[in-house]
């Protein structure tokens, strides 16, 4: 069975709210995360606020000035200071960023579904 175009997405999203969580300056992780779409961020809005920067500006302190953009700035620290606070190592780590940004919402499909039993099989064991 091939990944579909959705399930594709949905990792990318994971993964670049993992690379956001990670390094706030990994400014295409940060763009993807913020273009979730609970954040309701505009993407007018966002893109006038990047046009009127310089180049050299990374997005994360360009965000505030976006509506939304400071949620998920502070979602960002929140998700952080949790996986740090639980010492969480890289799959309990995973789990808290899919928990915390709702990824990928709870799904039919079964390789989503799948993701997220291994992903809480392998917490289980570390613990």
């Amino acid at each position: 069975m091939q990944w579909t175009s959705s399930i594709r997405r949905k990792i990318r999203d994971l993964l670049a709210c993992a690379g956001a969580v990670i390094d706030q300056a990994d400014g295409a992780s940060l763009f993807r995360a913020a273009a979730l779409p609970q954040f309701s961020i505009q993407p007018l809005a966002l893109h006038s606020v990047m046009r009127s920067a310089s180049r050299e500006t990374d997005l994360f302190r360009l965000l505030p000035d976006v509506p939304g953009g400071p949620t998920v700035l502070a979602k960002l620290n929140q998700v952080r200071a949790e996986i740090a606070q639980k010492k969480a190592k890289s799959t309990q780590a995973l789990r808290i960023i899919l928990q915390r940004f709702d990824l990928p919402p709870k799904s039919r499909h079964p390789r989503l579904r799948g993701i997220r039993r291994q992903l809480g099989k392998e917490e289980a064991a570390h613990q």
